[in-house]
């Protein structure tokens, strides 16, 4: 039995156990993330605009999750990753519950990509877009969403 050494897990891991734990200044703590951090949540056909590091997290913080969410958990289903392309992907699973009792569960996939210090370059999310479109003008102004192209970068 052999056994793969990782060179990102730890730090994917150590971001969902932040993010469970409903602590986004460990989640999103600075030293992680490359200066020019860019987060994409796709896919693009929603028009929401990439994020840097500092606006994801006041996203998270005050916005969209603490004005939807009672509770909030996300699970690990598989994790790959490719070291020389310094890059890890994750299937994982969000389960919650929403102001009002309403119960919530979704797949997810998401895309990270260092940069040579390892450190978190670029995050892309592929998200239940039909939950986010439904919320969507409840939270902000995102404009036509009919565009139909989409794209990893």
């Amino acid at each position: 039995m052999s056994t793969h050494s990782y060179k990102y897990k730890a730090f994917v891991e150590r971001g969902i156990d932040a993010l469970n734990a409903n602590n986004m200044e460990a989640f999103l703590n600075p030293s992680g993330f490359s200066a020019h951090f860019i987060k994409y949540l796709l896919p693009q056909s929603m028009n929401w605009p990439p994020q840097t590091r500092e606006e994801w997290y006041e996203d998270l913080k005050s916005g969209f999750v603490g004005q939807n969410y009672v509770e909030w958990k996300v699970t690990i289903q598989s994790y790959w990753e490719d070291t020389r392309d310094r890059s890890a992907i994750i299937w994982c699973t969000e389960r919650g519950t929403f102001v009002g009792d309403r119960n919530y569960e979704m797949d997810y996939v998401m895309r990270y990509k260092f940069d040579e210090e390892g450190k978190l370059l670029k995050l892309w999310e592929l998200t239940d877009s039909h939950l986010q479109k439904s919320l969507e003008n409840k939270h902000q102004e995102k404009g036509d969403a009919d565009n139909d192209e989409a794209s990893l970068e």
